[in-house]
């Protein structure tokens, strides 16, 4: 991976997030990754994927959210911080994922009882990963926790529908999404299911919550996928919470976030 832009990157983001330093780093083929509460790994471990649009690190939220989660879950949360574009565009930050996740199932760090989460792009990467890990004969997580992903990366779209929801949402653009995808994606055919995870062999997926709020510019791909997957047989409990906007479980104060952490554990400790 290139890395003077990724190592400043890095630098960058640890100085404006102190609570980084409560949790312990360890680099694993080349990729940083971070535990929150370890000593609970032997409970379970959530591989946890932060968004960021494939071009911004976790946040201080993204933090205090798995934080949160882990002590809800008693499980422990391994937070991936992935190489970013546009020095690292796509498959860069993918398969770095991947070779962390079959680093730690060769050293028996992933038991049995692991799961992969994400939101946003991580939401997107996490499927992805699933693809690759399922084509390299690895183990799948036992469940996928999905917060408002981007699992359609076709910023082309149009319609009353994508209209409204460009209205709505407060957080995303049209002109933001198509920006990174372009450079995430480069010249690549953006349907790719490894780009746009719900083209994708839907049959190797393991047990899937989906949350979303429906003012969320990416609402729409998120029904795409449940469609898909029911239509596949395959189980999803897919929840919309009215009137959120992109992000709004690291807003972990709201009461829609309350609740979507709550089924958040009940969903992975079911």
């Amino acid at each position: 991976m290139n890395n003077d832009s990724f190592k400043q990157l890095q630098a960058y983001e640890d100085t404006k997030t102190p609570i980084i330093k409560k949790f312990p780093k360890e680099i694993i083929e080349g990729v940083p990754v971070f535990w929150i509460n370890k000593e609970k790994s032997e409970n379970g471990v959530l591989v946890y994927l932060p968004g960021g649009g494939f071009i911004i690190g976790p946040t201080t939220l993204h933090w205090l959210y798995c934080n949160k989660l882990s002590k809800k879950l008693d499980m422990a949360v391994l937070m991936v911080r992935y190489p970013l574009a546009p020095e690292n565009p796509f498959p860069d930050g993918l398969n770095a994922i991947v070779n962390v996740i079959t680093a730690l199932q060769k050293r028996g760090s992933l038991q049995r009882q692991w799961f992969l989460g994400g939101e946003s792009a991580g939401g997107n990467l996490a499927l992805a990963a699933c693809y690759l890990l399922h084509q390299q004969k690895a183990n799948l997580p036992k469940k996928l926790l999905l917060l408002y992903p981007a699992v359609n990366l076709d910023t082309n779209k149009t319609g009353p529908e994508v209209e409204d929801l460009i209205r709505k949402d407060v957080l995303l653009s049209l002109q933001f999404t198509k920006r990174v995808v372009a450079v995430y994606c480069g010249n690549r055919d953006v349907s790719d299911p490894l780009l746009s995870p719900v083209n994708g062999d839907l049959e190797i997926l393991p047990p899937i919550l989906l949350q979303h709020g429906t003012d969320d510019l990416l609402v729409l791909g998120s029904k795409e996928l449940t469609q898909k997957m029911e239509a596949a047989g395959k189980f999803i409990q897919y929840e919309e919470y009215k009137a959120m906007f992109h992000g709004f479980v690291l807003i972990t104060k709201l009461p829609e976030s309350k609740l979507a952490i709550r089924a958040q554990v009940k969903f992975l400790k079911a």
